[in-house]
C-alpha cells in the first residue's frame, strides 16, 4: 500500500469511528449480514479486524493493588489478542495489577460505543483524550509521536520502561514513524529494553545506556502440550502438513520462498494462517490461505502440523525480530524451520536453513521431535510470567 493510499484509509476509518451512528450501523448490518451484504467485502478489507473480535484482557477476580499503562500502536485485541503488548497486559492482570490501556493507530475492531468493559483494564484511542489514570510503571510499545505529551502529563511519576519490540522502518512504520520521537522517548524512560539481541546492541551503541535483552514469549497455559484437541477441519493431511501463523502482509515474509516449498514438496500441504493485506499470495494447489484465525484455535494446528515455518526474507527488520508465533510452536514441541534470523539460529530447538536449503530442511525434521528435556526448559524460559519477571525485576517493582 502506498503511503497516500495509507493515509486515505486511516482518515476514513477515523472519520467512521469518530461518528458513533454511522460507525454503530455498519457495524451492525456487515457484521450479521453475511456475505451477500453489498459493501461487505470493502467494509472488511477497510476494517479487517472487525472480522476477527478476539475476547478482551482476560478477566481475573482479583482486586489489583498496583496499575500499568500501555502506550501501543493497536488495541488489545488486534491480531486476536496475540501481541506482545496483549500478553504482557494479561500476565500483569494475573499478577494483579490494572491495566489502562492506550492506542494510536486507526485500528477499530469494536463500534466507537460497543468497546465491551473489562474488570480492571480501561482501553481508549488517543483520540479520546482521556487523562491517564495514575500508574505504578508505563510500558512504551512503539516510539509514537503521540505518546510523548501523554507522558508530560502522567500523574504522579511513574516508572517508565521504553521497549524496543521492532526495528521501525519500511512496511512498520509507514506513514508515522519520526526517528527524533523515538529518541526523546527513549530519553524519557527511565529503563530501556528490546525483544532481540541485535535490538538491544543497537539502542546501547546510540543511547550510550544499558538495555535489557527481553524477548517475546508464548502462552503455555494455551498452548498446553497435555489436551488432546479436534483437528481443524480446514487443516489438509500433507506429507508433510505445514504452518504458518502470523502477519503475510510485510515484505518480510518470503513469499517466493512459500511457492518455492510448494513446487519442491508437491505432496505437502501449506497452511498460511494470517493478514495477506494487499499482497497476492503465491496460487498452488498446495498452499491454502486460511486468514486471521482466534488465538485460542491456534494451539490445534500446531498440535496436528509436521512442521511450522518461519520464511522471512533476509533483511534489515528479520535480522532484528523476535517471531512471537515461533515461541508458540516451540513450546508445543512442533518442529521449526526457519530462515537464519539471528534470533532463531540462536535456538538450539529451531532448524535454520537457507532458502536453498528449507525444503529438505522440512524434510529433516519432520521425522525429529523435541526430548522431554528440551521441551521442559523451552516451556519454563519461554513464558510470558517468566517476562514479566523481567520487567519487575529491571524496574525494581518485584
Amino acid at each position: 500500500m502506498t503511503p497516500r493510499r495509507k493515509a486515505l484509509s486511516h482518515w476514513i476509518k477515523a472519520r467512521v469511528h469518530q461518528t458513533p451512528a454511522l460507525d454503530a450501523w455498519l457495524d451492525a448490518r456487515l457484521m450479521t449480514g453475511g456475505a451477500s451484504v453489498p459493501g461487505r467485502a470493502l467494509y472488511l478489507r477497510l476494517f479487517p479486524e472487525r472480522a476477527l473480535r478476539a475476547p478482551m484482557l482476560q478477566r481475573e477476580l482479583e482486586e489489583p493493588t498496583r496499575r500499568l499503562t500501555i502506550l501501543s500502536l493497536v488495541p488489545p485485541e488486534d491480531t486476536g489478542g496475540g501481541s506482545r503488548p496483549a500478553r504482557l497486559a494479561e500476565e500483569f492482570l494475573r499478577a494483579g495489577w490494572a491495566i489502562d490501556w492506550r492506542w494510536t493507530l486507526p485500528i477499530f475492531p469494536w463500534p466507537s460505543q460497543g468497546r465491551p468493559e473489562t474488570p480492571h483494564a480501561t482501553v481508549h484511542h488517543i483520540s479520546e483524550q482521556v487523562p491517564l489514570l495514575p500508574s505504578d510503571l508505563v510500558l512504551v510499545e512503539a516510539p509514537h509521536a503521540e505518546f510523548l505529551p501523554l507522558l508530560e502529563t502522567a500523574p504522579g511519576k511513574p516508572i517508565v520502561l521504553y521497549e524496543q519490540i521492532d526495528l521501525w522502518q519500511d512496511d512498520l512504520a509507514l506513514g508515522w514513524f519520526d526517528a527524533g520521537v523515538e529518541r526523546a522517548l527513549m530519553t524519557r524512560a527511565d529503563f530501556l529494553s528490546a525483544t532481540s539481541r541485535l535490538l538491544a546492541r543497537r539502542v546501547e551503541e546510540q543511547r550510550r545506556r544499558p538495555c535489557a535483552y527481553i524477548p517475546n514469549a508464548a502462552d503455555t497455559a494455551l498452548f498446553s502440550i497435555d489436551e488432546n484437541r479436534a483437528r481443524p477441519t480446514d487443516l489438509r493431511g500433507g506429507q508433510p502438513t505445514l504452518v504458518y501463523v502470523g502477519a503475510l502482509w510485510g515484505e518480510w515474509v518470503d513469499l517466493d520462498l512459500i511457492a518455492t516449498i510448494a513446487d519442491q514438496l508437491p505432496e505437502a500441504e501449506i497452511h498460511l494462517i494470517g493478514r495477506a493485506g494487499d499482497r497476492t499470495m503465491p496460487k498452488r494447489s498446495n498452499i491454502h490461505l486460511l486468514g486471521e484465525k482466534p488465538r485460542e484455535t491456534i494451539p490445534a494446528y500446531l498440535q496436528y502440523a509436521d512442521a511450522a515455518l518461519v520464511p522471512f526474507r533476509e533483511s534489515a527488520v528479520a535480522a532484528a525480530v523476535s517471531p512471537l508465533k515461533a515461541f508458540e510452536a516451540l513450546v508445543m514441541g512442533c518442529p521449526l524451520v526457519s530462515t537464519p534470523i539471528p534470533e532463531m539460529v540462536a535456538i538450539p530447538e529451531v532448524v535454520a536453513a537457507k532458502p536453498a536449503e528449507f525444503a529438505a530442511a522440512i524434510q529433516r525434521v519432520r521425522r525429529t521431535s523435541a526430548s522431554a528435556e528440551a521441551l521442559s526448559r523451552l516451556r519454563a524460559d519461554a513464558s510470558w510470567t517468566q517476562r514479566v519477571e523481567a520487567i519487575l525485576d529491571l524496574t525494581g517493582l518485584r
